[in-house]
């Protein structure tokens, strides 16, 4: 009898996943999302977040997909999924995607001018240091005007502005806003009487 056996050498094949490695997060439950396939049939797939429980994921065809989502809360800073897929074959596919839990909003200090303080300056400057574990942008704002956009990278960066043309007397408000790159936000009203 002749016996016809087909050898497979491909590794299963996943894509889709979330969330994608690098990027910083305010989700304290953020899920996990894979789509896998095999050319001749899947096995099991196996998930785990920071090192913990394998969870196994029997799976049947030649196409799956993998979602898990925690049930406590993860810590500010960095988690990592690690998903290992299996083939009928015995091959086998290792992702790891890297992220950051960040739920604390930037911190905004040194701001000038001090709120509620006058001055005779017709062109007061703008001041503040900012910082965060990953600032994305600031926007200032005198009064009504347009918002200038600052692109910050890093963990610290710096606003200065000074106003092109001299304010009236009177009060006179600078807003700041500050995000990083999760989504969190801090906003700082300083006000101050130009006379």
């Amino acid at each position: 009898a002749v016996q016809v056996f087909t050898v497979d050498t491909q590794f299963p094949i996943v894509t889709n996943i979330t969330p994608v490695s690098g990027i910083s997060i305010r989700n304290k439950r953020q899920s996990f999302h894979a789509d896998v396939s095999d050319n001749t049939g899947l096995k099991e797939a196996r998930l785990s977040l920071d090192s913990g429980v394998w969870i196994i994921y029997p799976l049947l065809g030649k196409t799956g997909v993998v979602n898990y989502t925690p049930t406590v809360d993860m810590s500010n800073g960095m988690h990592y999924y690690y998903l290992l897929v299996y083939d009928l074959a015995g091959n086998v596919t290792l992702r790891t995607t890297r992220f950051t839990v960040d739920t604390i909003p930037p911190g905004v200090t040194n701001i000038i001018p001090v709120s509620g303080t006058s001055t005779t300056s017709k062109r007061q400057n703008f001041h503040a240091d900012v910082s965060d574990t990953a600032l994305k942008e600031a926007r200032l704002r005198l009064d009504s005007g347009a918002w200038i956009i600052y692109r910050l990278l890093g963990k610290a960066g710096v606003v200065n502005y000074t106003p092109a043309i001299d304010m009236s007397i009177g009060i006179h408000y600078y807003y700041l806003l500050v995000y990083d790159l999760a989504g969190n936000g801090t906003l700082r009203i300083t006000n101050f009487v130009v006379y």
